[in-house]
């Protein structure tokens, strides 16, 4: 009788290695056998051996580093670049890095006029050089967290302390608040908030951190952002997931893939259906196999050109990766450009790591772990 067997791996299919399991029981009435027959050394000394082949599993093996990205800039806008990353099996994520000390773009967060609306059908969504979904929110649109759209700031605000928050004034000069409390923004042109946090000073969000948090530890789609050391450069990532060829990930995998990035604090965003990218009008995120529409959000970024050039308040230094030599937005998104419908899926409600204050509405985030059908 063998004391293990070594079943395949279930939650991680593209690991390599597996995970020992032990028959104790058998393994105790095997050593009493042996005892019974050969004395008390003999059952200690074989009953040691077994153990040994039955150890604890060792860990998955680290994560490689990031091949380097083919990064593009967006309809010519050396301030605005973007990447697909196919580089990990079973993973697809959409980079975008922007300069926010380019006078020529601007970043936005469409108003609560607009709630309820699909990405695509949002004001100026298909002419912006990006449109990306934002807010975490509940069944009323209403946004988590401190939450500011060209300097109106919307009502009611919901768990705003233990939100995590981006907040930019009106020269797109930005920063990030992860420790809570978070307070409100003072003289914000722009502010929106996620949950949880994934970088912090450097320090990426571990497996660790998600214990207790089924959303956080669970393979979704996710959406998030975050900013650099200067505070100069915005990355933005999207990961697909819930489809064969693309799994998601984890929050703690995303934050140690934001940090590689030299994303030194970041937080997350809606994820899950909520997940899409609009590049110059066109869907190039894939869509989860169990809600193949897009879905009415809360709100959506919006990155644009700018018909009066703002005047920055330091000079330019670029985005730190100078204008590659390589193929155009177009050619590099041909393979795989995505139709956008109006119509929409219904929307599964879940609670968020972050309990609510007492009698606020059930808040919406990706959906758990089994998708449903």
């Amino acid at each position: 009788m063998a004391p293990c067997h070594t079943p395949p791996p279930v939650d991680v299919p593209t690991a390599r290695w597996s995970q020992r399991v032990c028959h104790t029981r058998a393994l105790r009435q095997f050593r009493g056998w042996l005892q019974r027959q050969h004395g008390v050394v003999a059952g200690v000394f074989v009953s040691v051996a077994l153990l040994a082949g039955c150890a604890s599993p060792s860990a998955p093996p680290a994560v490689s580093p990031p091949s380097p990205l083919a990064w593009i800039p967006v309809e010519g806008a050396a301030g605005l670049l973007y990447a697909r990353d196919t580089g990990s099996p079973g993973q697809v994520l959409h980079w975008l890095r922007l300069d926010l000390q380019d006078p020529t773009l601007s970043l936005s967060l469409t108003g609560p006029e607009q709630k309820g609306r699909t990405l695509d059908r949002f004001n100026g969504a298909t002419q912006a050089l990006a449109a990306l979904n934002a807010s975490f929110f509940t069944k009323r649109f209403e946004p988590r967290g401190w939450t500011v759209s060209s300097g109106q700031a919307w009502a009611p605000v919901i768990a705003a302390a233990d939100s995590p928050m981006l907040s930019c004034d009106r020269s797109d000069q930005c920063q990030l608040a992860l420790t809570r409390p978070v307070s409100a923004p003072q003289d914000s042109w722009l502010a929106v908030s996620g949950t949880p946090w994934l970088v912090r000073d450097g320090i990426a969000r571990q497996p660790t951190d998600d214990a207790g948090c089924g959303f956080c530890a669970a393979r979704h789609p996710r959406t998030a952002l975050g900013l650099d050391s200067s505070g100069h450069l915005l990355t933005l990532v999207l990961v697909e997931g819930r489809r064969v060829e693309a799994e998601g990930l984890t929050l703690s995998d995303l934050a140690q893939r934001m940090r590689a990035q030299g994303v030194l604090q970041a937080l997350n965003l809606d994820g899950g259906g909520s997940t899409a990218l609009l590049l110059t009008g066109r869907l190039v995120t894939s869509r989860p196999f169990n809600e193949p529409m897009l879905r009415p959000l809360a709100n959506a970024l919006l990155i644009h050109r700018v018909e009066t050039v703002r005047m920055p308040t330091e000079a330019p230094t670029g985005s730190g990766s100078g204008t590659p030599s390589a193929p155009t937005l177009s050619a590099a998104l041909a393979h795989e450009i995505m139709p956008t419908s109006p119509a929409t899926s219904e929307r599964q409600m879940a609670t968020l790591p972050k309990p609510t204050p007492a009698g606020a509405p059930a808040l919406q985030r990706p959906s758990p772990s089994t998708p449903r059908p």
